[in-house]
């Protein structure tokens, strides 16, 4: 297609080159017709083939059709753009040739294109032109044809294909069909094999395996293996019957088949059960009675029933080995909790025992749902196992924790030791639960104290800080006595010896302590605060005989920020505050001593009493 408009771009540059040229001639021969008034002005002549390139056909093609379709079976395009290529050009040659002899002038010398341009050749090319179009329509028709038939072949084709597909899938159903039926033929023969009584072992199950081939027979019989047949519905018939026949000798027909496991049970249950079990043994042989499965099947769907119901007895046997193991189980966690737990933990333990001893471990059942029931108590009594096993580790922990306890509070905090020993453990508690959900508030019981526990080892860090704290307070040498007398006060109405029982009374408790050693850090802050303020008092004081009025305003001023006594915590504060306004004091009266105009600023404070006056003059509050 690109070619295509190649080659039209080309012509219609053509044709407007051809136009120009034209349009050039006819001005200049206007414009000599001017200059020379008496020359007589001449009509530009053109041809069809200037008015073919203005129409994008191609010359060579109005003279030479064979070129026009040999041009033609040169481009590579698909047919049905050929079509319509050789539309357009038949359409174009026919408007050529509509507007060339309908659209303009005609006389003898020509057809006018207006008053100056005549066309003269006309005549000579309208056969031309008629060829042309004729041409176009002509190969048009050839690319349509060739095109329905590309189509047709390629209907044809995939006709073929298809037709092969299935002759493919035909074949290859058939031979799965021959293999299935040959695989078929091989099973009948071995199940013939295994049913004859003289192969057959153990001579007691001939009269079964006879029963059982028979049957069988009768299944078999509805199956036609001689059928010609490839559908679904066959092929499923086959596989079907297939299927039964290796699930007979893999299963009913085997050496371990479904009749000799339920016949060896009671051997599997005596050796599994041992001289410790044997009440198990003994209510099996008591309760469980089964009635013998007819062999009475005569189709493949009665034939799965059969082996079912033996399946039901077998499944039902083994759930008496289930007890057994659970039984194992259940006795080797009680000899654990009495033997390992028995004297740390008397009590839980007298629990677990009498729990022990309120459950039936025989089992006795003879259907599925009964030994379900049976079943689900064994395996909820090791679950309590489970939990009992738990909370004595948990016991264990907190035992370990209790010597940890006792070991950190010695000294100055045997308090705590004591208050410790007045708790009651868990250890003490005697749990009655007969399920998990009942568990649940002995394992609160058992959190709770352990959070307990935590707490206590929170508290003793505490008072190791606090201890530390009292003992730097009390033995300040620059600690106010105002102070001290307020610590102390504070100090005798705050409880340090532990008294609760529960986690959320011990966060309280832990609570408070905390805020007490806040409370001694700034105790501890003062007092640095007043190492600092003893220590510039030395500087000041050196300034007394030389500058003296400058030294009693600031005795004046130190005096009034002094407090007697601290009897709130409201008053603390304002302490506080009073220490900061006393080093704000002491920093602007050294910066009085330091400067220049020292001696100037004490004779002005000679006469200075009023401390109001004496704070406003020193900026303070």
């Amino acid at each position: 297609m690109c070619e295509i408009m190649r080659r039209r771009s080309c012509l219609y540059g053509a044709s407007r080159l051809l136009l120009l040229a034209a349009l050039l001639t006819f001005s200049n021969t206007g414009f000599a017709q001017k200059k020379t008034k008496k020359a007589k002005e001449k009509p530009v002549t053109l041809s069809v083939r200037d008015i073919a390139a203005n129409y994008n056909i191609e010359v060579a093609f109005l003279s030479d059709t064979l070129n026009f379709a040999a041009s033609l079976d040169s481009m590579d395009d698909d047919n049905l753009t050929m079509a319509a290529l050789c539309n357009e050009i038949g359409r174009r040659a026919h408007e050529m040739k509509r507007s060339l002899k309908n659209d303009y002038r005609i006389d003898g010398s020509g057809i006018w294109i207006d008053d100056r341009t005549v066309v003269t050749d006309f005549l000579f090319y309208e056969g031309m032109i008629d060829r042309l179009a004729a041409a176009a329509t002509a190969r048009s028709h050839y690319y349509l044809l060739r095109e329905q038939q590309r189509l047709q072949e390629q209907e044809l084709q995939r006709e073929r294909e298809a037709q092969a597909a299935e002759a493919r899938r035909i074949a290859e159903r058939q031979a799965d069909i021959d293999q299935l039926k040959k695989r078929i033929n091989r099973q009948h023969s071995d199940i013939f094999s295994a049913c004859d009584s003289r192969t057959i072992k153990d001579k007691s199950r001939i009269r079964e395996y006879k029963n059982l081939y028979y049957a069988y027979l009768a299944v078999y019989n509805r199956y036609n293996l001689s059928q010609d047949d490839i559908s679904d519905i066959y092929s499923a018939q086959l596989h079907e019957l297939d299927s039964m026949q290796r699930h007979m000798l893999d299963s009913t027909l085997s050496d371990n088949n479904y009749s000799s496991r339920i016949e060896r049970f009671p051997e599997q249950l005596r050796d599994a059960a041992g001289m410790d079990y044997t009440d198990i043994v003994r209510a099996y042989n008591k309760y469980f009675v089964h009635t013998a499965v007819p062999v009475t099947f005569n189709t493949v769907e009665e034939y799965y029933r059969y082996t079912r119901d033996l399946d039901d007895i077998h499944r039902v046997q083994q759930h008496y080995l289930d007890a057994v193991a659970l039984r194992k189980t259940i006795d080797q966690n009680s000899r654990i909790i009495t033997l390992q737990y028995k004297k740390a933990y008397p009590n839980p333990v007298a629990a677990y025992m009498k729990l022990q001893e309120s459950y039936n471990f025989t089992p006795a059942f003879n259907n599925e749902s009964d030994a379900a029931v049976c079943i689900a108590g064994l395996n909820d009594f090791v679950a309590m196992q489970h939990i009992y096993l738990r909370s004595f580790e948990r016991l264990d922990s907190i035992a370990m924790r209790a010597d940890t306890i006792y070991m950190r509070s010695r000294g100055g905090l045997s308090d705590i030791r004591s208050a410790y020993r007045k708790l009651d453990s868990p250890a003490q508690v005697a749990p009655s639960f007969r399920s998990s959900t009942q568990a649940r508030p002995y394992d609160s019981l058992l959190c709770d104290f352990e959070q307990v526990q935590r707490l206590y080892f929170r508290i003793i860090d505490l008072r190791t800080v606090i201890t530390k704290n009292d003992s730097r307070i009390l033995h300040a040498g620059n600690c106010e006595k105002t102070l001290k007398n307020h610590y102390r006060s504070v100090t005798k109405r705050t409880p340090f010896t532990p008294d609760f029982n529960n986690a959320h009374d011990g966060n309280e408790f832990a609570k408070n302590l905390a805020q007490y050693i806040d409370y001694q850090n700034l105790c501890l802050q003062a007092i640095a605060q007043w190492d600092t303020i003893v220590n510039d008092e030395v500087e000041i004081n050196a300034y007394s005989k030389s500058h003296p009025n400058i030294i009693n305003v600031y005795k004046r001023a130190f005096n009034s920020y002094r407090m007697d006594r601290i009897s709130s915590d409201e008053d603390f504060h304002l302490y506080q505050k009073r220490i900061d306004a006393l080093r704000s004091l002491q920093h602007i009266i050294i910066e009085i001593l330091r400067s220049n105009d020292v001696d100037e600023i004490n004779i002005r404070m000679k006469n200075l009493r009023d401390i109001n006056q004496i704070k406003q003059i020193l900026r303070l509050d």
